[in-house]
């Protein structure tokens, strides 16, 4: 089997797992604030978690795109 095949099937089968995921999710939501809130039903650990990692992806995107433009090319040491 050649590299694009491989590509193709593994990109299918994770698109299939995916879908699957969300229809498993979507039978658990009953309304807007099962989905927007979970239940309430989150620990003070898992929202801290989900929140972090919420702020530091939108610092990585929104942040290092200023940084790149005000500094150029020395801020790709930073990776």
């Amino acid at each position: 089997m050649d590299l694009k095949t491989c590509l193709y099937v593994g990109f299918a089968l994770y698109t299939i797992f995916v879908i699957y995921v969300g229809f498993i999710g979507s039978k658990k939501i009953k309304g807007l604030s099962d989905f927007a809130v979970a239940s309430e039903s989150m620990g003070p650990i898992s929202l801290g978690l989900a929140f972090a990692a919420s702020f530091f992806s939108a610092a990585t995107f929104l942040g290092y795109v200023g940084y790149a433009y005000a500094w150029g090319l020395p801020l790709y040491g930073y990776f």
